[in-house]
């Protein structure tokens, strides 16, 4: 799982570092996996890499009840459909890589990773005029671990 931590930091280093010909986001908000039947946080990291291709990598920690922890990490391409300023709608696909765990607290713990393929679609709609984005996003997880994933957050243009 740490090196799955260092490369989504080192993925977000990279995004930083071409800023001037392509547009970075980033933000936050809200998931519901069916698998893991909770509400998460999600942190989330776009980079347009042309008008219509992007790439996507979030991190999503569910609150399930203890012992258990639940998390993923994805990395998703995305194909903006339309966009007409205020609306873009895309569909993505990508690379999910899953965590459960299991702590007791009295030294017995144990974890598992699956990786799966996303599949979905999701739209991002303007808010103000400062870069403000809400989005709103559909993607179904095919692995060991399925699940439908619904999630929406806020984005900022930086």
């Amino acid at each position: 799982m740490k090196a799955l931590r260092y490369a989504f930091i080192l993925l977000c280093l990279s995004f930083m570092a071409n800023t001037a010909s392509a547009q970075l986001m980033v933000g936050g908000g809200l998931g519901y996996g069916t698998e893991a039947e909770q509400i998460g946080i999600q942190g989330r990291v776009i980079y347009g890499f042309t008008e219509n291709i992007r790439g996507e990598a979030d991190f999503t920690y569910y609150f399930v009840e203890d012992p258990l922890n639940y998390s993923e990490f994805n990395i998703n391409g995305n194909y903006i459909f339309s966009n007409t300023g205020t609306t873009l709608v895309y569909a993505l696909a990508g690379l999910n890589f899953s965590t459960v765990g299991f702590d007791t607290g009295l030294g017995v713990n144990a974890s598992a990773t699956e990786t799966g393929i996303n599949l979905g679609a999701g739209a991002n709609f303007a808010v103000g005029g400062g870069g403000t984005m809400i989005f709103g996003e559909a993607r179904y997880v095919l692995s060991d671990l399925d699940q439908l994933v619904l999630a929406a957050g806020v984005l900022f243009s930086l």
